[in-house]
């Protein structure tokens, strides 16, 4: 018996640069993905801990002013551990994030491309979501 698929998965932004958060909310919905952006971690942590809506997936910056990706991922793993996370940063180091305790469950440093992120995205969310393409 094969279980049903859910419609859209629900994608939360963590992005503190408006130019970049914008860009990848509005690509994101352009592939079919239903999202929600935040400038702010603490926002988005409360938003992650309040509301009815909870997200599939937890797409974040790295260095951010209030609060580090990683942190941000950790407080939200701790509420819902089946939770997707990938972080993206144009500086983050791989041997910096080994010193962290939770790590997301994939990386992408900055540049990328939309292919790789919706690529990543379809990876991590497998056979629960139709796959995602742009149009």
């Amino acid at each position: 018996m094969e279980t049903a698929r859910k419609k859209e998965p629900l994608i939360f932004i963590v992005e503190d640069d408006a130019e970049m958060g914008g860009a990848l909310q509005g690509l994101l919905a352009y592939a079919g993905f239903t999202t929600r952006l935040f400038q702010d971690p603490l926002v988005a942590t409360r938003a992650f801990t309040d509301s009815h809506l909870k997200p599939d997936l937890l797409i974040t910056d790295f260095k951010m002013p209030s609060m580090d990706g990683m942190e941000l991922i950790r407080k939200c793993k701790a509420l819902r551990p089946e939770l997707k996370s990938i972080s993206i940063s144009g500086s983050l180091a791989e041997d910096l994030r080994k010193h962290y305790i939770v790590h997301p469950d994939k990386f992408l440093p900055k540049p990328f491309t939309i292919e790789t992120l919706i690529a990543t995205i379809d990876e991590l969310l497998g056979k629960d979501f139709p796959r995602h393409r742009l149009p």
